[in-house]
């Protein structure tokens, strides 16, 4: 059984990734460092996942509000500790496999470091975007080959484009909600106009 440092929000889909990591993986020890938004509710998230197995390492936490659907007691924040970066340091070098699905920014903190019994497995995309600029890949890479004998990474950006965030995403199912809503509002108009005048011989011209 291995060990797994996995980087995550602890939104959602990670949560769900997580549970998948135990279902297929089965560590023997799982390193969870967490971090973007508030850490103190990420924190009473990830006490949440059913597993003794688990280590919890505060990340870097951010000012973005993400959306963490839980209330935090008192007794939870005081509890918060202090983010140590060496704890992320060691964690990394008990593992053999180290899963991101955040930004990485503890990693840049950590670039001048070599994991040579480490593999990295990376989700790219915004989580690349949010620590490195979008015209730097080759050199993030060169970057990450140097502290990891191997590295996984899935980088949806070079295949569908710089629209692959969730704010255009959204913008794109408004639009696309938008017409068709006129579409449908057209097409009933036209079919009410037809029944109308089936039933009572009297042609409509009014809008409706």
């Amino acid at each position: 059984m291995s060990v797994i440092t996995c980087f995550t929000d602890l939104e959602t889909d990670d949560i769900m990734s997580i549970l998948l990591i135990f279902k297929l993986l089965q560590p023997s020890m799982l390193y969870l460092i967490y971090g973007e938004g508030p850490t103190t509710q990420k924190r009473a998230v990830a006490e949440m996942i059913p597993y003794d197995n688990i280590e919890l390492i505060r990340g870097i936490d951010t000012e973005r509000p993400y959306p963490v659907h839980l209330s935090v007691n008192s007794d939870t924040q005081e509890q918060e500790p202090e983010f140590q970066l060496d704890r992320i340091e060691a964690a990394i070098l008990a593992s053999s496999d180290v899963i991101c699905i955040k930004p990485v920014r503890e990693l840049l903190l950590l670039k001048n470091k070599t994991f040579p019994n480490t593999k990295l497995w990376f989700m790219g995309s915004f989580n690349l975007r949010a620590c490195w600029g979008k015209d730097d890949l080759d050199e993030i890479i060169q970057v990450l080959q140097r502290q990891f004998p191997k590295v996984i990474m899935i980088e949806s950006f070079t295949s569908i484009g710089e629209d692959n965030t969730v704010y255009e995403m959204n913008n794109l199912v408004r639009q696309v909600r938008k017409q068709w809503n006129e579409y449908m509002r057209q097409e009933s108009e036209e079919d009410l106009k037809r029944v109308c005048t089936e039933i009572s011989g009297i042609g409509l011209t009014e809008k409706f």
